[in-house]
């Protein structure tokens, strides 16, 4: 798994540093942690699946609509809590300054969801023609689900920010499979409609809420909301970033349902993505805080070029290839898990595979711009991203509907790529030869795929571009043979045989 290997090739780079014992109790917190989320993203996935089938895509529109955008709301209203307070918990010696942090965390939150629903309140009751019709069918569910996971991202970060990683991965897991499973008892039950699926996940998520505030109940401290000026910087700072997750990825479905009024469009697309976006999560995801820490060391300023080079190639590679695989096996994939109702993600699927090998491309530029204090060049990429998307949705929604969608994404995401390697080059980091060939590798590849009607050459075609130019020496693999044999050894690493 990649925080496996991650971990794994800290603990080789890093042997003087620290004492031993500290290392190998890190790699086994995080092959555990890494494991059970694998666990639980699974089962999640087979629920979804299932959720899905129970539903038409006219439903399943609906559902993903109003459920992405009470996320998304959710998300926001938690200002950058999880992330913070798992920064600054285990910075803070004292209980009660951690208490006192989680405790208005909880409390800025509250407060600004409050003061979402007052304005909600009234917009709804002035301008009730801007409110989508799915939000009004669904009332107390909505403000309920913001809330809920509004609270539900703060929670986290206490759970973090005290080290209880496996106890959130397991609240969170089991959080996420009973809501599709009360959703799928729902829609049989009672309707097969979105609304039952989605007082399903509100409900839900609302038990676990309240199941996980009274576990934490003894670390919390109320008292004022006089956050340090560090704490607040760093949490603006993840603010501004989850605005821009929100817009680059509420775009798509909110123009797809002003631009067509077809809500099955927007099944189609949330159907198409699901699995990209998982394998995204899985693969990348994890990667940010290990190379966070990585990159700011003082002792690897020397080697912290060679590292991004040699990983975004690998990336790249790894990602290309199964990007490439999904493109090859989207019909089949789409016929047997969500059955012939949702054939039009088929082409949903096969384009957006793209953007899992863009954001592999892209994955340890965030790190390496957090690690030099220049995070404004990844948000400020992230609303140029946004700004293209949107255009191109308007664009190309209204004649390609939801592979219109997914196509202006894959499009924003490989400009957006285009410019992290720019700006890595201003920074001294030369990968723009390994990117750009890459990047041209993927598109011969689809190309073939597309024109031969044989879309399985498509992965083939990619493993062969990559030995054929060179992308991937004989070195390189001795690289990973070190690696993966260092691993097997990680007990006694050798201090003077660096890993790249």
């Amino acid at each position: 798994s990649s925080e496996k290997l991650i971990w794994t090739q800290i603990l080789l780079l890093f042997p003087a540093m620290t004492d031993k014992t500290i290392y190998r109790k890190i790699f086994f917190s995080a092959a555990a942690y890494t494991g059970l989320k694998g666990f639980f993203a699974l089962a999640t996935t087979v629920c979804t699946i299932l959720l899905i089938r129970a539903l038409s895509p006219y439903e399943f529109g609906k559902f993903s609509l109003v459920s992405h955008l009470a996320m998304m709301s959710g998300l926001i209203l938690s200002f950058g809590s999880s992330g913070t307070l798992a920064k600054f918990m285990p910075e803070y010696k004292e209980e009660r300054s951690k208490a006192r942090l989680a405790s208005q965390a909880l409390e800025i939150s509250a407060l600004g969801t409050l003061i979402f629903f007052a304005l909600l309140a009234l917009v709804l009751r002035l301008y009730p023609q801007f409110i989508p019709s799915e939000i009004k069918k669904v009332g107390p569910a909505f403000p309920l689900f913001i809330l809920s996971i509004a609270l539900f991202n703060v929670v986290q970060g206490i759970f973090r920010g005290t080290g209880r990683f496996l106890a959130w991965s397991a609240l969170e897991g089991s959080a996420e499979i009973a809501a599709r499973l009360l959703a799928i008892a729902f829609i049989f039950l009672l309707a097969k409609t979105f609304y039952s699926a989605f007082w399903a996940f509100s409900l839900s998520f609302a038990v676990f809420v309240l199941i996980s505030l009274v576990q934490i109940r003894p670390l919390l401290d109320w008292h004022d909301l006089a956050i340090p000026k560090t704490v607040l910087r760093y949490g603006t700072l993840l603010f501004l970033g989850q605005i821009v997750f929100m817009l680059i990825t509420s775009v798509d479905p909110i123009l797809l349902r002003l631009l067509l009024k077809d809500p099955a469009q927007v099944g189609f697309y949330f159907a198409g993505i699901k699995i990209p976006r998982m394998l995204e999560s899985l693969m990348l995801a994890p990667m940010s805080v290990p190379f966070v820490y990585y990159f700011s060391h003082p002792d690897t300023l020397h080697t912290r070029e060679t590292i991004i080079t040699f990983g975004t190639k690998m990336l790249g590679i790894s990602c290309g290839l199964t990007a490439l695989t999904l493109f090859a096996a989207a019909q089949d994939i789409v016929t047997l898990a969500l059955g012939p109702g949702y054939a039009e993600s088929v082409i949903v699927l096969r384009i957006y595979s793209a953007l899992l090998f863009f954001v592999g491309l892209q994955s340890l530029s965030g790190s390496f711009f957090l690690a030099i204090n220049k995070p404004q060049i990844s948000i400020a990429l992230g609303f140029c991203g946004f700004a293209i998307i949107a255009l191109l949705d308007f664009l190309l929604i209204p004649t390609w509907k939801a592979a219109g969608a997914a196509s202006a994404t894959v499009i924003g995401s490989f400009i957006v790529t285009l410019a992290i390697t720019a700006q890595l080059w201003r920074h001294g980091i030369k990968i723009a030869r390994e990117s750009l060939l890459l990047c041209l590798g993927l598109m011969l590849s689809m190309a073939v795929g597309y024109l031969t009607s044989f879309y399985y050459l498509a992965p083939i075609s990619f493993a062969l571009y990559v030995v054929l130019v060179g992308l991937l020496k004989e070195h390189d693999l001795a690289k990973i043979q070190k690696l993966w044999n260092k691993q097997n050894d990680y007990e006694q690493p050798a201090q003077d045989s660096p890993i790249l």
